[in-house]
């Protein structure tokens, strides 16, 4: 049964009434010396893209505290992961891709110590199941970092575990699934952060399926952020390099010079205010 948000209807979706905006400027230094920077090779998931390293950052010190434990959910080449336990939380990471988990594990082998000492595990699965695959676990923040619909090829020994598979209602389907699995885990008051997966070749998702993603898993809408990923040059935003991650083009960058991520910002509603018939 879908959720009934706590918040009145008008500020639940973007336009009049709707929760904040912000604009966080992430790429006045250039992706590939930031990662270079922090020691984060290119992603090894063809359907993602390199995360800015100081986004990461900002979402660790935006949404959470110190010691509170953070979920990185489809965790890709560990960005999130290694940002966090850096900024002293103790850490969970999920991807379905045990290459992606070992390239998280190889990124924390850098990480100073005892930094590496707070990752509490390294999970593989689908992340439509991680109401039990985080069992043991209260989350006070999660970021969740999809691939884009429509892949022509998954990867991995088990494709249809794999969101970039899906497209259209099938992926919207299956995300509002995963973001209700995780929901689950997360303490009342917990943030989650839900990153607009990168264009693909079929299009990208729109923001207003993603809200509804998030309030129909059972969470309250609260923050719209525009993360730029192009510096900012006087007044003037500057594309970034069309393959941030050094790479050709694939499904999830095409032609697309970026310039921008939308970020959306939900919290767990106390367990009254769930009482409405969030899905579990």
């Amino acid at each position: 049964m879908p959720h009934t948000p706590s918040v009145p209807e008008q500020n639940r979706y973007p336009g009049p009434g709707a929760p904040p905006l912000a604009v966080w400027p992430c790429a006045q230094t250039p992706l590939v010396a930031q990662r270079r920077q922090r020691c984060l090779t290119p992603p090894v998931a063809p359907a993602a893209l390199a995360m800015l390293p100081e986004l990461a950052e900002r979402l660790i010190a935006e949404f959470s505290e110190p010691g509170q434990v953070v979920a990185d959910v489809m965790c890709g080449s560990g960005t999130v992961t290694l940002a966090a336990v850096r900024a002293q939380r103790r850490v969970v990471a999920l991807d379905g891709e045990p290459e992606c988990l070992a390239q998280t594990a190889m990124h924390l082998s850098y990480a100073e110590e005892p930094a590496n000492r707070r990752v509490l595990e390294l999970v593989q699965g689908d992340a439509r199941l991680a109401a039990s695959l985080f069992t043991g676990h209260r989350l006070d923040l999660a970021v969740v970092d999809p691939p884009a619909p429509g892949a022509a090829v998954v990867p991995g020994d088990y494709p249809d575990s794999n969101l970039a598979g899906l497209a259209g209602a099938d992926y919207t389907r299956a995300l509002t699934d995963a973001l209700a699995a995780v929901a689950v885990r997360m303490r009342p008051g917990g943030r989650l952060v839900l990153l607009a997966p990168a264009l693909a070749a079929g299009g990208g998702v729109g923001v207003e399926h993603l809200v509804r993603s998030g309030t129909d898993a059972g969470l309250d809408y609260l923050q719209h952020i525009i993360a730029l990923s192009g510096p900012l040059v006087g007044d003037t935003l500057t594309p970034g390099p069309a393959h941030p991650a050094g790479s050709a083009p694939t499904a999830a960058t095409g032609r697309h010079r970026p310039v921008h991520r939308h970020l959306l910002a939900f919290v767990t509603p106390a367990p009254a205010a769930a009482e409405g018939g969030a899905r579990r």
